[in-house]
């Protein structure tokens, strides 16, 4: 029976409600990503509002049991809709993990975290394990997760993808690219499902799903396009701007960037790059998903990505975000031709126990990142 909240030892796990939405912010603001570039993902004005994108969405809320205000962390859950080996499941992922700084490496409330999920989170998922994205970069927590220990579920790693920030300063309006019209939300689904069928963790885009997106959470059918050759899509995409719900915020560079910056912003306007912003300033972006591409095709995705600027740039953002498997030919052709800013991403399964392994094919993985 799924409960609110779970007590351990001075510490509660509580399902997030709307009274938590000032505590959730702050978390997510308060700490950020470390890498040559520290960002935090923010959701401004209201947290709950970037719940439930695509599936559903749940929130835990970590605090002192005798000081209810000193709050320790947080987690979410989201029940997806994917293909796994070639087929359509529903199935858990484990992200938005954020623990302050002073609780950190304490493996008790790691573990409890772990417990408290099957008493506080409905599980939803079709298969019995789970999966997730952890920062390539991140050492520590992929040699914590990936040792076995007990108390922990098993971390396994299957693959990476990579995030590109492409600068639309490189745009080039051709008018290649057709918004989608409802009439068309059928053919389009077929294609996407064609290209995609050998990622796994490729979301699965359905008639019901798209007919009800209504430009409340960045997207709505008018935000789908199309490249057609003699009638037939050879590609297609989505511009899904969640500026509105989710920002991602400068929050400090590492030396030398921090002071080069404005020598390297020179260099940016000269070489159409995009340049790195103040301390403090959010991120204009927008996400480029749900991309595919038939093979005949991809060499034209160069001309594509340059519309897809273009149309970046009308919408007053300078930068697209894509996420693409490393094993994508499309990735080799961004890199080639587009000035970008790039991290990589391991997706890992996550298994509830040792003898619930995954049985997984060879298929690369490819997750939408606008959906994680």
């Amino acid at each position: 029976m799924m409960v609110d909240s779970v007590h351990y030892k001075e510490v509660i796990f509580r399902k997030a409600q709307a009274i938590d939405n000032i505590h959730l912010r702050n978390i997510l603001s308060q700490n950020e990503m470390e890498s040559w570039i520290k960002l935090s993902f923010e959701r401004e004005p209201d947290y709950f509002a970037a719940d439930n994108l695509m599936g559903e969405s749940y929130s835990i809320l970590v605090y002192k049991e005798n000081n209810p205000k000193e709050i320790m962390g947080m987690y979410s859950c989201s029940f997806l809709p994917v293909r796994i080996n070639g087929n359509p499941q529903y199935l858990g992922y484990l992200g938005g993990l954020r623990i302050v700084k002073e609780y950190r490496n304490k493996l008790r409330y790691v573990k409890n975290g772990y417990d408290s999920i099957a008493r506080l989170i409905p599980d939803n998922s079709s298969l019995n394990w789970w999966f997730t994205s952890i920062a390539s970069d991140n050492k520590p927590a992929k040699k914590l997760l990936e040792a076995g220990l007990k108390g922990l579920p098993v971390y396994s790693s299957i693959g990476e993808i990579k995030t590109l920030a492409i600068s639309a300063n490189q745009a080039k309006k051709s008018g290649i690219l057709q918004a989608v019209s409802h009439k068309e939300i059928n053919e389009l689904i077929a294609f996407y499902t064609k290209q995609t069928i050998d990622y796994q963790f490729a979301p699965i885009l359905t008639e019901q799903w798209l007919i009800q997106l209504n430009g409340k959470k960045g997207l709505s059918i008018e935000d789908f396009y199309v490249v057609r050759q003699q009638g037939v899509i050879v590609a297609c995409l989505a511009l899904w701007d969640q500026r509105s719900f989710k920002q991602t915020r400068v929050k400090g560079y590492q030396f030398p960037l921090n002071k080069i910056r404005p020598l390297y912003n020179l260099f940016a306007a000269m070489t159409k790059r995009t340049p790195l912003p103040q301390v403090g300033d959010k991120l204009e972006q927008i996400y480029l998903a749900f991309v595919a591409c038939d093979q005949q095709s991809e060499e034209q995705f160069v001309l594509i990505l340059q519309d897809v600027l273009y149309k970046i740039k009308e919408r007053n953002a300078n930068m697209a975000v894509v996420g693409l498997s490393m094993e994508n030919p499309l990735l080799a052709l961004i890199e080639k031709y587009f000035h970008s800013h790039s991290y990589q991403t391991c997706i890992e399964t996550v298994s509830w126990t040792k003898q619930e392994q995954p049985d997984l094919n060879s298929k690369s993985v490819q997750p939408e990142v606008a959906l994680l």
